[in-house]
């Protein structure tokens, strides 16, 4: 195997220079031939902002393997939609594939294998919007395959093609006649999955939340497309807490999720077809709670039982 990694990989960094130099380890881990170190700004309101910026900046300099660097440093907060949408642009622009991880999504080392491998293998299908390194944690891992297919967009650690980036349209422009005519019944195979969607869709357009990565789901969703979940978690979303920008819950089922090994090569599946159930079982994971309150508190427990049960179970390798 080529001790370099060849697919392009982009950092999108901030003000967190800790998590940036963990997740910078596992870059070098894998020697990318090209890396794209993509900083915002440090924000006008917040003192401390600058020197942080700086020192995750500086994480260019350390780089001391055969590579490429680029750099794209703001002088402006453009925050966390706005910098990871300019600075992936440019990178898509410039670039066929490449592999995509903010500050405070850590990898297992085999995550980059796994993507490279996946991107070369659905490199013109269509069919295929992304390639995930997250997996939910609300079933064991996949056997006897290495992936599977769903509907999901999750951006914690990724991989894609400049043919899927260059299809998303970030101002969701259709959503509004896509929700009047009701159009997601042509789509849905449950009301598990319309009120998940429609629930992500109509906050990321009123901007109640980060929309970037709802857009591209949009995206995906309205063109059919699938991305690839991992059997196991590749990737830990260690941003939880009050430094977080958007997640500010350390208890939340999905904060600091370890990562597991992928064996590689990969064992693919024999075609290309969403696995509904496992897309049901997330619906149910991580979508809007309803009821009443002790209803819902209920709901809460019983998940956090289930993401626990799981986590246990992908550690064993089962």
């Amino acid at each position: 195997m080529d001790p370099q990694l060849n697919t392009p990989v982009a950092m999108v960094v901030f003000n967190r220079p800790d998590r940036a130099r963990q997740v910078f380890a596992r870059v070098r881990e894998a020697k990318p031939r090209k890396l794209y170190l993509l900083a915002d700004g440090p924000r006008p309101s917040v003192p401390g902002d600058g020197p942080k910026c700086e020192e995750v900046r500086a994480i260019a300099g350390d780089v001391d393997w055969d590579c490429e660097v680029v750099t794209e440093f703001s002088d402006t907060n453009l925050g966390c939609g706005g910098r990871i949408v300019s600075g992936l642009d440019r990178v898509f622009d410039e670039c066929e594939t490449a592999i995509v991880l903010e500050d405070d999504c850590l990898p297992h080392p085999t995550f980059f294998r796994y993507c490279e491998e996946a991107l070369t293998r659905f490199r013109d299908d269509d069919r295929v919007f992304a390639v995930l390194g997250g997996k939910y944690p609300c079933e064991p891992r996949t056997e006897p395959h290495s992936y599977r297919f769903s509907r999901m967009f999750n951006p914690w650690g990724w991989a894609g093609w400049r043919r899927a980036w260059q299809s998303i349209d970030f101002s969701m422009a259709e959503y509004p006649a896509f929700k009047a005519d009701g159009r997601i019944r042509s789509y849905s195979r449950s009301a598990l999955e319309t009120r998940f969607f429609m629930n992500g869709f109509e906050q990321a357009w009123t901007k109640e939340i980060e929309p970037w990565d709802w857009a591209a789901m949009f995206a995906a969703y309205t063109r059919r497309q699938f991305t690839i979940m991992p059997g196991r978690n590749l990737v830990s979303n260690t941003g939880w807490g009050a430094e977080g920008t958007q997640h500010k819950n350390p208890r939340h089922i999905l904060a600091n999720l370890p990562a597991f090994p992928m064996a590689l090569p990969l064992a693919h599946p024999p075609g290309v077809a969403e696995d509904a159930a496992m897309d049901r079982r997330i619906y149910s994971m991580i979508g809007p709670l309803t009821g009443p309150r002790f209803v819902r508190s209920i709901r809460k427990r019983v998940r956090r039982l289930q993401r626990d049960y799981y986590v246990r179970k992908q550690a064993q390798g089962t």
